[in-house]
């Protein structure tokens, strides 16, 4: 089965050396997976939901390995991050306030070098959106990530413990921008011969009935150790129990 976007599918694709002659097409407007339907044949409403989602990963995960190159598996996804070249850093640019600001996304970490990165996941509901994570990774090198999970994961804690809101969302909106042609605001996927995925380089906003005063001193950081400790502690239970449901 080939779940594509693209309108004619009797084609040759040079890269498998493949003539695509379909026996069968069903044919749906992508509209259809946000307003239920009853249908006893394929695809019913929740498959091709299901399809959706699963095309829409493809898609995103092609457009991220064509313009920032790198992948790392972690226990539960993929996250994407770019080398480090202090000949040629990496750097975002983007409307804070009616303020510009050119953030890197990558740096030095003592004599090592710490690589922002981003996982997604596609969502159907409440809105159409890819959900994003933010991620730290690390290399001493700039290109190779180290191996050593124990040494990754007090890295990570040692520097992510001093990013708070604003750092996570300057980091977010930088790297979002530079996925964009030329820093502007739209992020535009091929997602067929004739047809692009436009997103914006701003995450989807609201407001709040709370707000949030960020840690301004040395004492305020011990809590997110023991948050970090905590959210380790249900990670590992949670993937202890798919193995087991696996087996």
């Amino acid at each position: 089965m080939v779940i594509t976007f693209q309108a004619e599918i009797d084609c040759f694709i040079p890269s498998e050396n493949l003539n695509l002659i379909p026996k069968e097409i069903i044919s749906k407007k992508t509209s259809s997976a946000f307003q239920y339907y009853e249908d006893d044949e394929f695809p019913t409403f929740h498959d091709f939901r299901r399809l959706l989602v699963r095309l829409l990963n493809n898609v995103f995960k092609a457009f991220l390995l064509n313009k920032v190159k790198n992948e790392y598996e972690l226990s539960s996804n993929t996250c994407f991050y770019y080398n480090h070249n202090p000949e040629d850093k990496v750097k975002g640019k983007f409307l804070l306030e009616e303020k510009e600001k050119n953030i890197g996304v990558t740096g030095k970490y003592f004599d090592s070098f710490w690589h922002y990165a981003i996982s997604f996941r596609t969502m159907l509901s409440p809105e159409p959106c890819f959900s994003i994570k933010n991620h730290l990774l690390f290399s001493s090198d700039g290109e190779t990530l180290w191996e050593d999970q124990k040494k990754m994961h007090k890295a990570r804690r040692s520097k992510g413990k001093r990013f708070f809101n604003k750092e996570w969302r300057d980091l977010l909106l930088a790297f979002l921008s530079t996925l964009s042609e030329n820093f502007n605001d739209e992020i535009v996927i091929p997602v067929s011969l004739e047809e692009n995925l436009v997103l914006s380089t701003v995450p989807i906003l609201f407001n709040a009935p709370f707000s949030y005063i960020e840690p301004t001193d040395e004492n305020r950081l011990i809590p997110i150790d023991d948050f970090l400790e905590e959210e380790e502690f249900y990670q590992n239970e949670l993937n202890e129990f798919d193995e087991n449901e696996e087996e």
